[in-house]
């Protein structure tokens, strides 16, 4: 199975965002402690959230225009269109292959576009890079 780099970032963005909100009031606190031991840990934090900076410029730079999804969902929305009338002919025992294909029609025509992936990776980088700055010792 193809290994897909957007889900992947986005899950694990998704991860540490949830971590974060979730237990914000035990981990700031907890972090801040530290940091006032080991002030690297500021450091730690500040590179992080210097990193997670440059995956957004790297993913701004990506050019969606490269991935044809408007050329593909036409044939997928007429194939959607012959399917329908052809269930309506065939006999009753063909009927689950027509819903089987019908099917794979529907996951086709969910995916978001490009742009909408971009986006949402995008929005995930700076809420995870706001709630890291929140971790900071004052």
């Amino acid at each position: 199975m193809a290994v897909n780099i957007y889900d992947e970032l986005k899950n694990a963005l998704t991860q540490v965002k949830t971590v974060l909100e979730e237990g914000a009031d035990t981990i700031r606190p907890a972090v801040q402690a530290i940091a006032a031991a080991i002030p690297q840990v500021n450091e730690l934090l500040t590179k992080l959230v210097e990193l997670l900076g440059l995956l957004k410029t790297e993913i701004g730079k990506l050019d969606t225009s490269v991935i044809p999804i408007d050329k593909v969902l036409p044939f997928v929305n007429a194939a959607k269109t012959l399917l329908d009338s052809a269930k309506n002919v065939l006999p009753e025992a063909d009927k689950p292959k027509v819903d089987t294909a019908l099917e794979v029609v529907g996951v086709i025509s969910s995916f978001p576009t490009p742009e909408q992936i971009k986006a949402e990776v995008i929005t995930l980088v700076d809420q995870v890079a706001a709630l890291i700055g929140t971790l900071r010792a004052p």
